[in-house]
């Protein structure tokens, strides 16, 4: 049975990508199963654009094929890109601007030969409910992680988007937490505690991790073996399994 994990940042720029591409990358070491990791953030949409030269395979090549009622499984997996820790990718739309032309069927079709074709999904979408990939993202999701920093900002955001999960998100659908970067806990703790979440994880500031660094450099070994945060993800992996 596939498991779907959507993860949304607090605002743009908390490090919901970070998140997404290293808690796929330790869910395949740590599980062995096929693993997909998907950009369904069409405000932003470069997660993986570093960990792959692959410039024409996407998810803009899936819109007609839907729009046709010809999308295959094997017309989907060939838009799927192989990372080298094998992690498949489905790289965000090069579209940009241009996120109204993704609607639900869309969203829904992709999600359906996700599901058919990986144990398990990690999602990555953004925190405006204004597309259907955040829209359907969440609300398909059987695990949401909420991605934050302790910033002010963040802090002034926090409880905008978590209404937004709560009003998308399936009813058996749990909302859980992950610092990243993460400081002296203020401000996002009294939400954390009043909305009663689970934190998966403190990610702590390391350079080398900064923007993936270390899977590019070190062929897919994500956190080497003297990184704080190594330890994190596989204990991430652990609870959200």
């Amino acid at each position: 049975m596939s498991k779907v994990l959507t993860v949304c940042p607090i605002m743009d720029g908390s490090g919901g990508k970070f998140v997404s591409a290293n808690l796929a990358h330790h869910l395949k070491q740590e599980t062995k199963q096929s693993v997909a990791l998907v950009d369904f953030n069409f405000k932003h949409p470069y997660l993986g654009k570093d960990l792959t030269d692959d410039t024409i395979h996407g998810i803009d090549n899936l819109l007609d094929k839907i729009d046709g009622d010809g999308l295959t499984p094997e017309l989907f997996k060939e838009n799927m890109v192989t990372l080298r820790n094998g992690v498949d990718l489905l790289q965000g739309t090069n579209l940009i601007g241009k996120h109204h032309l993704f609607q639900a069927p869309h969203i829904f079709a992709m999600l359906e030969q996700l599901k058919a074709l990986y144990d398990y999904v990690v999602v990555a979408v953004s925190p405006q409910a204004d597309n259907a990939g955040t829209i359907y993202g969440v609300s398909e999701a059987d695990q949401l992680i909420l991605v934050g920093r302790e910033t002010v900002a963040n802090v002034a955001t926090f409880n905008r988007t978590y209404q937004m999960l709560s009003q998308y998100k399936k009813q058996t659908t749990d909302v859980a937490f992950v610092y990243n970067m993460k400081s002296a806990p203020k401000g996002l703790s009294e939400y954390i505690q009043d909305y009663n979440l689970t934190v998966l994880g403190l990610v702590d500031y390391d350079e080398q991790a900064i923007d993936n660094r270390d899977l590019v450099e070190s062929k897919a070994k994500l956190f080497k073996s003297k990184s704080k945060n190594h330890n994190v993800f596989t204990s991430m992996v652990t609870k959200v399994r």
